[in-house]
């Protein structure tokens, strides 16, 4: 148990949160390909998840930072003010595009994500879309963002290519 600890503990953290993020997303796939998708539509799952869990979700996480900040900084500075007004600080009509293109982004990525998975197995659903998403982030972040691709990643950029390629053969 010991070593098991010690070995966690030497692993980056960046490494662990992207393998709990991984898992995570993994096991929304499975639940959502292996029972959400067979109750509900695409639509109406990001209905149900978005328009009633995640504003229930979100705001059960903001009570409990808030009562926990409550017991260091009092009432008036609980989570909830301080997001409103760390927005309204920031407010700008170009951050209001920005905030709701990536409010639609998001939701055109994970509909067509369950229509993918919808129609496919779990396992080509996520083979084909996450591949897709480090490709696309990957060249959009080179042409707008002028971040730069090594030769590895330009390697690795065409390894993903050809992997969607093959999972595509008949």
């Amino acid at each position: 148990m010991q070593g098991a600890i010690s070995l966690l503990s030497s692993i980056p953290i960046s490494y662990l949160f992207a393998l709990l993020s991984g898992f995570s997303w993994a096991l929304t796939t499975i639940i959502t390909k292996q029972y959400l998708l067979k109750l509900f539509d695409p639509m109406e799952l990001y209905i149900l998840r978005m328009g009633v869990g995640f504003p229930i979700l979100a705001l059960l996480i903001t009570l409990i930072i808030s009562l926990v900040s409550f017991k260091r900084v009092g009432l008036n500075n609980n989570y909830f003010t301080s997001i409103l007004k760390k927005a309204s600080d920031n407010y700008s009509n170009k951050m209001l595009f920005i905030f709701i293109l990536s409010i639609f982004a998001g939701f055109l990525g994970l509909y067509m994500f369950w229509k993918v998975l919808e129609i496919n197995h779990g396992s080509y659903s996520v083979a084909f879309v996450w591949p897709s998403v480090v490709l696309f982030t990957t060249l959009i972040s080179y042409f707008f963002y002028d971040e730069k691709i090594t030769q590895m990643q330009g390697i690795g950029i065409g390894i993903i290519m050809l992997g969607l390629v093959l999972i595509n053969i008949e």
